[in-house]
């Protein structure tokens, strides 16, 4: 996240034309979930996450040699390298995608529904942890070298591919086994079959009264926590704070991700998920108010993101336990998608809106009108007997 918004600010050199563009990149990665959701549930989940990993590494590739070039010619060449900088970054997120329902439904298939609240905290926390190196660590080696970060990313893909080639268990989809291989279907009709599913997760979803209150409530919870996410890195950049100290200041998010994967099972052990969310959620929407709120310094906003992501993991696995202790196996991936997809669309606007917002002084506007809109998604939650009464998995 640093380095990309990094090297769009630097190849656009426009905060406001850079938050445009991340946001229209994290759109196209939207708008190919469902299809990845769909495919997870009637081909190989193993294939199409390799296939997408090979597409994720070849993107990363490109922007390693692009921003080299951008370096070595000192800016000269600025246009035609920043449109191929955005299709390399649009393939790398295209990839992302399609991998994202496959990852979850494969989860699935390896983990309990009563194991997932724990599962989930240990994915969180290893997420966590490789953010808090990763976000300083992005920012330093963008300040030595530009494509530096780029060359980390490839060998991550690289080494996800090594470990897809060890992990034995059959990863799904499980109602539809072989059908990749030994089916008479064609492609066509396969991908076809794919994305007509999704009016059986949607009528899934339409008759569960507690996860469509989730549903609803997920992108309104999101634009506020991406909208302070995004913010953060466009106002430390846009007040000319250096590459490593903005790294480090986001990784307060991560940190405090970390802390609340270590209290997670704790939590989900004793309170049901639905009061567990609209607590953790309202923690979350006062704290993030004060982080647009505050004088903007890196240490402040460092320890307001620590505070701010401390429910998250709890809130995260008790829910998402639920959703997977309710939905089918072979409909995980379009049930997944779907939440992704709708839970996502925060992800689109809110670098949009936060650098528009930046640019227009409009800071504190801005922090008013998206924890309103945080707070809206609690209510919605809180207002539903569905969600109070969920069972803990």
């Amino acid at each position: 996240m640093v380095a990309v918004t990094l090297a769009l600010v630097d190849v656009t050199a426009s905060v406001a034309l850079a938050g445009l563009i991340s946001g229209l990149i994290l759109g196209i990665e939207l708008l190919v979930v469902p299809i990845g959701g769909g495919l997870a549930d009637v081909i190989s989940r193993r294939t199409l996450l390799r296939r997408a990993l090979f597409a994720a590494l070849a993107a990363n590739t490109v922007l390693v040699a692009l921003l080299t070039t951008l370096t070595l010619a000192g800016g000269e060449g600025r246009a035609w390298i920043a449109w191929a900088v955005v299709v390399a970054l649009v393939v790398s997120a295209g990839a992302a995608g399609i991998a994202d329902p496959a990852l979850d439904a494969s989860a699935r298939s390896l983990i309990k529904p009563p194991e997932f609240p724990r599962a989930m905290s240990a994915e969180q926390a290893r997420s966590s942890t490789l953010q808090i190196v990763g976000s300083p660590a992005s920012g330093g080696l963008y300040a030595l070298i530009p494509s530096a970060p780029f060359m980390l990313r490839v060998l991550c893909d690289l080494g996800f591919l090594l470990t897809l080639r060890h992990i034995r268990q059959d990863l799904g989809p499980v109602t539809h086994e072989g059908l990749d291989k030994d089916s008479g279907a064609s492609p066509r009709r396969r991908y076809a079959q794919a994305l007509l599913g999704y009016r059986e997760a949607l009528s899934f979803l339409r008759q569960h009264r507690a996860l469509r209150r989730v549903l609803v409530a997920a992108p309104l919870v999101n634009l506020m926590v991406f909208s302070g996410t995004s913010w953060t890195v466009l106002h430390l950049a846009s007040t000319g704070v250096n590459a490593l100290t903005t790294g480090i200041t986001v990784a307060g998010f991560a940190v405090g991700g970390l802390i609340g994967s270590a209290i997670a099972p704790a939590l989900t052990d004793r309170f049901p998920p639905g009061p567990l969310a609209i607590v953790g959620l309202s923690w979350m929407t006062a704290i993030f108010a004060g982080l647009f709120l505050c004088d903007g310094r890196p240490w402040t906003l460092f320890v307001l993101g620590v505070l701010a992501m401390l429910p998250s993991p709890a809130l995260n696995g008790g829910l998402f336990a639920h959703v997977f202790a309710e939905t089918s196996p072979g409909m995980q991936g379009r049930v997944m998608a779907t939440f992704s997809l709708v839970g996502g669309l925060a992800t689109v606007a809110a670098p949009i809106v936060a650098g528009a917002a930046i640019q227009a002084r409009l800071d504190a506007t801005l922090g008013v009108f998206t924890c309103a809109i945080g707070a809206l998604g609690v209510l919605v939650l809180l207002t539903s007997p569905a969600v109070r009464a969920m069972p803990r998995p």
